[in-house]
């Protein structure tokens, strides 16, 4: 399945559509959190996967197709990170991006961070070594994934802030560097 931005709109459709207050809001969130756990080499189950992202006992699936089209888009999401992550240069996060009053295209990098942080936190056991060493690549993803990074953001100049967005890719390849032994 290619990964173009109508099959995100679908998945960010189904799970508007399926989840809870607590569940994953779009596409961009989901993306974060793969990011963080192909990178970790966690593997999931099923189960730990489905809490993580729809924070609810039993998804009610609005359509019979829905489950199975998601699955689809999680799964070639999640083989589209991996291939990324270890064969290409520049490593491409799946950023929100919204219009402002005047028209002008801008980019969101907090939901993917804080996606990426929601898998750092549920396996933080397997993440105690760069957390411990203050891991510089996760450091900047945590700048804008958590409300410990915010704090320390909301006293950062826009133009840091704006040079730290932009190297939020090489920082997650970074992380994964890291893991494979690179």
């Amino acid at each position: 399945m290619e990964l173009t931005e109508d099959v995100f709109f679908q998945l960010d459709d189904i799970l508007a559509a399926n989840g809870s207050e607590e569940s994953m809001i779009e596409s961009s969130e989901l993306h974060g959190f793969f990011t963080a756990v192909i990178s970790s080499g966690v593997e999931l189950s099923k189960d730990v996967e489905h809490d993580a992202i729809w924070a609810v006992e039993k998804v009610e699936w609005k359509t019979p197709t829905n489950e199975a089209e998601f699955n689809s888009i999680i799964t070639a999401m999640k083989d589209e990170i991996t291939t990324q992550l270890a064969t290409v240069k520049d490593f491409e996060p799946l950023f929100s991006e919204f219009e402002d009053d005047d028209g002008e295209t801008l980019v969101d990098v907090e939901l993917w961070c804080e996606g990426y942080c929601l898998a750092v936190e549920l396996f933080k056991d397997d993440w105690k070594k760069l957390i411990d060493a203050e891991h510089k690549g996760l450091n900047v993803i945590t700048l804008f994934g958590t409300e410990e990074g915010h704090a320390v953001l909301d006293l950062t100049p826009d133009k840091e802030i704006n040079r730290l967005a932009q190297v939020i890719p090489a920082a997650a390849m970074e992380v994964f560097d890291t893991f494979q032994g690179k």
